[in-house]
């Protein structure tokens, strides 16, 4: 997974360069070594753009994350093709710039933060082509519409996907494997399918204010209860949603 290939790659330049001149500095460089080498056809791949989450970013963000890729691929070049001796030059920071394993360091952790950025971006796109953040109200409406089986499953269905992406997005510093983006990928697009026709589900505005009160912990007052609010809930037999209860406190 690139993030934590990036992340890896980031804590062993620092472990091998705080280690260049201790007595087991060989098999340092050997790991460092076995593991740039192993990294780098990943690294080329982001750098070619051939990735295909990668082709569902933005054109700019695309583009950084490609740059960010061709620097650090550059630097696990200089490496993997090193000698113990140079490697220990890199780490102690005697060498080129370039090359040094803190320059590596730098590069991975640069490469880690737009990484994570983009997967940000493309998993609240993705839930925003399911359905609409400032409409979900009216999603959680139909979804709870027994009266319509079909169309409330499919609100179901796209609520859980939906809500999975934003979950997966605002874990911050958690990286997806690409296997699981892909997942990801496929789930969103299936849910925006399913639910492209739900879009035509005509729920009134007071019915929608209604019920985004009632869904609040502190509830809705009987007098957002219109007959109107009423007649369209019973008509579409979801009256079954509600209960009601007194407050003590006032």
């Amino acid at each position: 997974m690139i993030l934590d290939r990036a992340a890896d790659l980031r804590n062993l330049a620092e472990l091998a360069s705080s280690t260049a001149h201790s007595s087991n500095e060989d098999a340092a460089f050997a790991d460092v070594q076995q593991k740039v080498t192993g990294a780098r056809s990943l690294f080329i791949a982001l750098g070619m753009a051939r990735v295909r989450p990668l082709l569902l970013l933005e054109p700019d963000q695309r583009s950084e994350v490609v740059q960010a890729a061709k620097q650090l691929r550059g630097v696990l070049g200089v490496l993997a093709e090193a000698s113990d001796a140079e490697l220990a030059a890199y780490a102690s920071g005697s060498a080129d710039k370039r090359g040094s394993l803190l320059a590596v360091s730098r590069q991975a952790a640069a490469l880690r933060g737009v990484l994570l950025a983009a997967q940000q971006a493309l998993l609240r796109r993705l839930a925003g082509e399911i359905w609409p953040d400032d409409e979900l109200v009216r999603l959680d409406v139909i979804s709870h519409l027994s009266d319509n089986p079909s169309a409330a499953q499919a609100g179901r269905r796209a609520q859980e996907v939906h809500a999975q992406l934003l979950e997966r997005a605002t874990a911050a510093d958690v990286g997806i494997p690409f296997d699981e983006l892909e997942q990801l990928i496929e789930q969103a697009s299936r849910a925006a399918e399913d639910a492209r026709p739900l879009r035509d589900e005509s729920v009134p505005e007071d019915v929608i204010e209604f019920w985004e009160k009632a869904s609040d912990e502190y509830g809705a007052g009987l007098d957002a209860l219109t007959p109107a609010v009423r007649a369209w809930l019973e008509a579409h037999d979801a009256l079954a949603s509600f209960t009601v209860s007194r407050n003590r406190w006032r």
